[in-house]
């Protein structure tokens, strides 16, 4: 059967969520696992295929397996968001079990026929069937693999959490099974040109997985220990509209993250990523600053105000919200005249020290701007990552 993807795999089944995979009949079930096993290989070996000529930061994150079950260091949905927005390219290897045997043995006597059976393992591999005339058994081809049956609900909600990711193509899940996984894993940097995302630095680990929001008061002028922008209460949609949207922006912010990174070292390298998320921030709160002055000068109805702020270019990278309000007072022709000169570079050096051309700055507004939250997050519940579009 022709590869379609771990995104049709889902749909095809019915799968948005990991308690769907129970409400299929058994027979659906064994078919589902047996072709989750092909598109797995599958996906990884093309995604890892485009990766080296991929420009920008990529990241890669490795889950490890826990010593009696589970997994030690499983990111939630909010670390999904921010890692496939800071990476141009996101790669995750999932551990998968190495199995010992066959997980089924049928034993024949007679017409007689037992199935021994753990249903608490779920295999993934190849497997040939053989009988004389004592019995029969289901024997691997080659080495195989498995999860248990609570691992394997972890894995599909990882599947369906960073499904419009895996779609977009802007994550590439490598099972260890595959043979590249080692090869990631040894040669990091320099085969695939990835990036470590198992920080070794607390405070960074704690800004992408933006641990203890719920409890953190926004208090502007303060000195955070979570950075601007935050994830916690964006949709899936929504990041992957502003990649879209901003997509020369993005760009930019991604041959500036990959400038800064290349050729350092790990711990150099989680330094300066940290360093640039503190200078956005407080770029970004600059902005902000900014904006609400301009807000404030459209109630007003301050015409030499806002004349003032199309001058030092900031109206142009403004929230959509605000075109409506600023139409009225310029009116049409007056907008386009203004936005205009400022894409000619009429720019006010007075302001030179916002850094507001820095596309990389609006880029970050733009997700600030979206997440409605920020500045009152606690008491608020961290929503999963949604499929649908905007």
């Amino acid at each position: 059967m022709p590869h379609r993807g771990l995104d049709q795999l889902l749909e095809d089944f019915a799968i948005d969520e990991a308690a769907d995979y129970y409400l299929l009949p058994p027979g659906k079930q064994s078919v589902f696992v047996s072709r989750l096993y092909s598109e797995l290989e599958d996906h990884a070996r093309s995604g890892l295929a485009t990766l080296k000529d991929t420009a920008g930061l990529k990241l890669h994150f490795m889950v490890e397996p826990g010593e009696d079950g589970g997994f030690r260091n499983l990111p939630d949905d909010v670390f999904f968001r921010k890692i496939c927005f800071y990476a141009s390219r996101a790669v995750l290897t999932f551990p998968f079990r190495e199995s010992g045997k066959a997980p089924r043995e049928i034993v024949l006597r007679g017409k007689a026929a037992e199935v021994k059976r753990n249903k608490e393992i779920i295999s993934f591999g190849r497997y040939r069937a053989g009988r004389d005339g004592y019995g029969g058994k289901i024997e691997e081809v080659g080495k195989n693999h498995h999860l248990y049956r609570s691992e394997l609900d972890i894995f599909l909600h990882l599947l369906c959490s960073a499904r419009p990711f895996l779609k977009a193509g802007f994550l590439t899940i490598v099972p260890s099974y595959y043979p590249e996984a080692r090869k990631i894993r040894v040669h990091t940097k320099s085969h695939l040109g990835l990036v470590p995302a198992n920080f070794q630095r607390e405070d960074l680990r704690r800004q992408f997985a933006e641990e203890g929001f719920e409890e953190y008061d926004f208090v502007p002028g303060s000195v955070p220990y979570l950075y601007l922008p935050y994830f916690t209460h964006l949709s899936s949609s929504e990041v992957l509209w502003v990649r879209e949207k901003e997509a020369n922006a993005y760009r930019l912010f991604q041959d500036h993250l990959s400038e800064l990174l290349n050729g350092l070292s790990r711990v150099k390298s989680e330094g300066v990523l940290m360093d640039h998320m503190k200078e956005v921030h407080r770029q970004v709160l600059a902005l902000m600053g900014s904006y609400e002055a301009i807000e404030k000068a459209t109630r007003q109805q301050a015409v030499d105000s806002v004349m003032g702020f199309f001058k030092a270019n900031l109206v142009p990278s403004a929230p959509g919200s605000l075109v409506p309000s600023l139409t009225k007072i310029l009116g049409t022709a007056g907008v386009a005249f203004v936005e205009y000169l400022a894409k000619k570079g009429a720019l006010n050096q007075q302001k030179a020290q916002l850094k507001v051309a820095q596309p990389e700055i609006n880029l970050m507004w733009r997700l600030v701007d979206l997440d409605k939250g920020h500045f009152h997050p606690k008491g608020r519940e961290r929503e999963p990552l949604e499929v649908g579009s905007l």
